[in-house]
C-alpha cells in the first residue's frame, strides 16, 4: 500500500512538471547559444570530461562490502540510457528514441506509458503488426516539445533484466531525431528519460520488497541455526565434562581393582593354606585294605 502511494505521487509529480520542463529547456537553450568558445572554457570542458569518465569507470567496478559478518559483492548498477534510433514502426522506418528501463516489466511499462499519454488529454490506440504492439496517440499536446499537437508512437521491447521503450514523436513535417539537437529533441529526450527513470525505480522498489521478504526468511533461518549451534556447543561441553568424569571414574575403578585383586589373592592364599594345614593334622584311620597291604609288604621283605 505504501509503495503504491509513493509511486502514484511520483507519477503525478512527473505530469505536473511538464510546464516547468519547458521553461527550463528554453533557458538551457538560451544559455547554450550565448556560451563562449574560448580556449580556457575548452580546457575546463576537457577536465570535466576526464573527471566524468573517471567517475563512470568507478561506477562500473564491483564493490565489496561487509555487513552482518558477511562479505557482499555489489555489482555495478544498470543505468537508464536514452539513445537515438532509426527503426521500423507503424509508419515505416523513422527516427526515434530508445530508453532502457532496468528491471522494468513490459506490461507495467506499457500500461504506465499509456496512462501518461492519456493524462495529456489524448487517446491511445493499440496497433499490432509483425513487430509487436504499438501504442499510437494522435493530437497529443506536449508544450515542452511543440506548441502544436503531435503524434506519439511507442513500443515496449523486453530484454534480459528489463525493457526498452521505443518512442517516436511526429511533429507533422518531421520526426524528432537525435541528428537535430533542437529544443524539441531535448524536451522529448528528457520526457522519455524521466519516465524510464521513474519506471525503473518503481520496478526496483517492487523487487526490493520481494527480495527483502526472502531476506527476512533467510535471516530467521540463520538465527535458528545460530541458536542451534550454541545449543550443540553447550551439549558438547556438557558431554566432554561427563566424558572427563567417566574417564576419571574408570581410572579410579582400575586402581581399586588392582588393590582388591592383590588383597583377594592374599586372602585366597590364607584360606588354601589353612585347608592344607587342616588336612595335615587329620588322623590316619587303619582299614582292612591298609592292613593287607602292610602284611604283603612285610612278607616281601
Amino acid at each position: 500500500m505504501r509503495l503504491n502511494l509513493i509511486t502514484s505521487l511520483v507519477f503525478v509529480l512527473l505530469l505536473c512538471c511538464f510546464t516547468s520542463w519547458t521553461v527550463e529547456l528554453n533557458a538551457q537553450s538560451s544559455r547554450t547559444k550565448n556560451a563562449t568558445t574560448s580556449s580556457s572554457s575548452t580546457k575546463g570542458k576537457n577536465t570535466n570530461s576526464r573527471i566524468l569518465k573517471s567517475a563512470n569507470e568507478d561506477d562500473k567496478k564491483d564493490k565489496v562490502i561487509k555487513k552482518d559478518g558477511l562479505e557482499l559483492v555489489i555489482k555495478s548498477s544498470p543505468k537508464v540510457q536514452v539513445t537515438g534510433i532509426f527503426d521500423v514502426m507503424t509508419e515505416g522506418q523513422r527516427p526515434g528514441l530508445k530508453a532502457s528501463v532496468p528491471k522494468g516489466d513490459p506490461e507495467q511499462v506499457a500500461k504506465n506509458w499509456k496512462s501518461l499519454i492519456k493524462a495529456m488529454g489524448a487517446k491511445v490506440k493499440t496497433k499490432r503488426d509483425v513487430t509487436g504492439e504499438y501504442y499510437v496517440a494522435k493530437e497529443v499536446v506536449i508544450t515542452s516539445i511543440s506548441k502544436d499537437p503531435i503524434n506519439v508512437y511507442a513500443h515496449v521491447d523486453p530484454y534480459p533484466g528489463g525493457v526498452y521503450l521505443k518512442s517516436f514523436f511526429d511533429l507533422g513535417e518531421r520526426f524528432i531525431s537525435d541528428k537535430e539537437h533542437d529544443d524539441a529533441y531535448v524536451a522529448a529526450h528528457k520526457l522519455v528519460k524521466d519516465f524510464a527513470t521513474i519506471e525503473s525505480m518503481r520496478a526496483v522498489e517492487g523487487v526490493i520488497a520481494q527480495e527483502e521478504g526472502k531476506m527476512m526468511d533467510m535471516a530467521n533461518e540463520r538465527q535458528q541455526l545460530r541458536d542451534e549451534e550454541k545449543f550443540i556447543e553447550s551439549e558438547i561441553k556438557r558431554l566432554e565434562k561427563e566424558l572427563s568424569n567417566a574417564k576419571a571414574a574408570l581410572k579410579y575403578n582400575s586402581e581399586k581393582q588392582q588393590k582388591t585383586n592383590g588383597a583377594t589373592a592374599k586372602q585366597i592364599n590364607v584360606v588354601e593354606q589353612l585347608k592344607a594345614d587342616k588336612l595335615a593334622l587329620k588322623p590316619k584311620v587303619s582299614t582292612k585294605k591298609n592292613r593287607i597291604d602292610n602284611d604283603n609288604k612285610a612278607k616281601k621283605e
